[in-house]
């Protein structure tokens, strides 16, 4: 500027290739952030894991109380309970799936030339 103050001057400003530190503390922050929920969340169901899985046993066996002496079912047991654990046990078997509808194919044929007897022909020669 003409009366000398203001404007760019020599040295002024944050040095190019430092990051920001507000935008830096942020990312950082956020990276914690999500770091620590993940391992609030993994100890939560690492406590809980043996005793799902007596609930999800229970749940596909069934719950038996004696009546009168007989056996009854106070729950019975649950299909989808039996499906998942045998799913998770010896792998998900693969699915029959249709698709109905207009099905576009786009074919692109490529000129390429023809070799005979080693010789290089362009096509139509």
């Amino acid at each position: 500027m003409a009366n000398g103050y203001g404007g760019a001057r020599k040295g002024a400003g944050r040095p190019p290739g430092t990051p920001q530190t507000s935008a830096h503390a942020m990312k950082l922050a956020r990276g914690q952030a999500i770091a620590n929920v993940t391992k609030q969340a993994t100890e939560y169901l690492e406590s809980r894991l043996i005793k799902n899985l007596i609930n999800l046993g229970a749940l596909a066996d069934g719950i038996i109380v004696k009546d009168n002496g007989k056996p009854a079912y106070v729950v019975p047991p649950d299909r989808e309970s039996n499906v998942y654990l045998t799913n998770r046990l010896i792998g998900k078997p693969t699915e029959r799936t249709e698709a109905r509808g207009e099905v576009t194919i786009k074919i692109v044929y490529e000129k390429r030339p023809r070799v005979v007897d080693g010789s290089v022909h362009e096509e139509g020669t």
